[in-house]
C-alpha cells in the first residue's frame, strides 16, 4: 500500500514496518490496519473507505526536552510562571467548567471539585504548561510544522495533530491514545521586541506585558485541550476559542463597545471579531446565554440546533451553512461577509456595522 502525505511518501521501508507499538494501539482501538507516516500520523486505505488520515493522540515524548528547553527564560521565573498556570486554570474552569463534560474535567483533572476549585492540587492534573524563550519557542514550531516562519503563533498544545498540505483522503479520524496533554508557550510574543524597543519599557512595565501575555495564551490553548467546538472547522473553531479566551480573561462575554478591539492583539483578529459579531446578534435577539454556550463549549446538540435556526432564520439556510462550514478563502473575506450580512438587519449590532464599509 502507498499514499502521500504532503511531500512525504509512504515507501517500501515505512509499508515494512507492520508491527510498530503506535500501529498496533491503533489496531486495538480502531481495528485498522495502518500504516505510520511520523510520530502522530498514519494512513489507512481501503477499497470499502477509501484514504484515511489517523491522527493517533498519545503522551507527549517532549517533556524532557521542553524541561530543558524552559530553564532559558528570560525576565520572570519558574514559580512566577506556575502561579500564572494555576490562575489561569481555576478562572478558566470557574467561568465555563459547568459546560464542560464531567468526564473530560475527570481525566485532566483527577478528582476536582468545581465546587473547590481553589483547594485543587494542580500537580495531579494531566495537564503541563511549558514557558518557552521566543527563540527556542520558534525553533521547536518550525522543527514540529515545517514552517520557516512564525509570525503569528505564540502557542500549541502536545501531542499535536496539526498538519500542512493533506493528501487526497476521504475522510480524516482521531484515535485518543493519551493521558496527558502538553502546553508549550512562548515568552514573548511575535511582536514583542520590536514593541519594548519602540517605547522603551522598563523591566517592571515589560513583566507585566509577558505575565498578561502568557496568561492569555494558557487560557487560549487551554480551551483548545477542552476540545471546545472542535466539531467545527478550525478557523471559525479559532474565533471561538479567542472570543472564550477574552471573555475569560477580561470578565466581559457581551459588550457592543468590545467589537473593536476583540482579537486584533491575537493570532486570528478576523476570526474572533467574525464569531463575536454572531455572538451579539444571539444575544440581541434574546437567545439567552446559556444556550450559547451550551452549544458552543458542551457541544449539546438541542443547543446547536437552535443556534442554527436562529441564523437560517436570520440569514437563510444558504448563508448558514457557508458560515458554519467556513466556506471562505480567506478570514478577511469572512469578516466582511458577516458584516455585510448583519449591517441589513435592524439592529443595534445592524446599524453599528452600516458605520463600517469595509472591515
Amino acid at each position: 500500500m502507498s499514499g502521500i502525505f504532503g511531500n512525504e511518501t509512504i515507501n517500501d521501508e515505512s509499508s515494512k514496518n507492520e508491527n510498530s507499538e503506535l500501529e498496533k494501539e491503533v489496531i486495538e482501538n480502531t481495528g485498522l490496519e495502518s500504516k505510520q507516516i511520523n510520530d502522530f500520523l498514519l494512513y489507512h486505505e481501503s477499497e470499502e473507505q477509501g484514504g484515511i488520515i489517523i491522527k493517533a493522540v498519545s503522551d507527549s515524548m517532549f517533556e524532557e526536552d521542553l524541561s530543558q528547553m524552559e530553564k532559558h527564560k528570560g525576565l520572570l521565573d519558574e514559580q512566577t510562571y506556575e502561579k500564572i498556570t494555576k490562575e489561569s486554570f481555576i478562572e478558566s474552569l470557574k467561568t465555563i467548567g459547568q459546560y464542560i463534560p464531567s468526564d473530560k474535567l475527570a481525566r485532566l483533572f483527577p478528582g476536582i471539585e468545581l465546587s473547590r476549585i481553589d483547594s485543587y492540587d494542580f500537580s495531579d492534573a494531566k495537564i503541563k504548561v511549558f514557558v518557552l524563550s521566543k527563540e527556542d519557542f520558534n525553533d521547536l514550531y518550525k522543527n514540529l510544522y515545517q514552517k520557516e516562519e512564525n509570525d503569528k503563533g505564540s502557542g500549541f498544545t502536545m501531542p499535536s495533530n496539526r498538519f500542512q498540505d493533506r493528501p487526497p483522503v476521504k475522510s480524516e479520524m482521531q484515535v485518543d491514545l493519551s493521558e496527558k496533554r502538553v502546553i508549550v508557550i512562548s515568552e514573548l510574543p511575535p511582536s514583542a521586541s520590536e514593541m519594548f524597543k519602540k517605547f522603551n519599557y522598563n523591566d517592571e512595565e515589560k513583566k507585566k506585558i509577558i505575565s498578561t501575555h502568557v496568561e492569555n495564551v494558557i487560557v487560549h490553548e487551554f480551551i483548545h485541550v477542552l476540545g471546545i467546538s472542535s466539531d467545527l472547522p478550525r478557523y471559525l473553531n479559532e474565533g471561538i476559542t479567542e472570543c472564550y479566551s477574552q471573555w475569560i480573561t477580561s470578565d466581559k462575554f457581551n459588550d457592543p463597545s468590545f467589537i473593536e478591539t476583540r482579537g486584533l492583539f491575537v493570532g486570528y483578529p478576523n476570526e474572533t471579531q467574525f464569531f463575536s459579531i454572531l455572538m451579539d446578534a444571539m444575544v440581541e435577539s434574546g437567545i439567552d446565554e446559556v444556550t450559547i454556550h451550551k452549544a458552543f463549549l458542551s457541544s449539546d446538540a438541542q443547543s446547536r440546533k437552535q443556534i442554527n435556526d436562529f441564523l437560517s432564520q436570520r440569514y437563510g439556510q444558504e448563508k448558514t451553512e457557508k458560515i458554519m462550514d467556513w466556506d471562505f478563502k480567506s478570514s478577511r473575506e469572512a469578516l466582511q461577509y458577516i458584516v455585510d450580512l448583519e449591517a441589513k438587519q435592524d439592529s443595534e449590532i445592524g446599524r453599528f456595522l452600516k458605520t463600517y464599509k469595509k472591515y
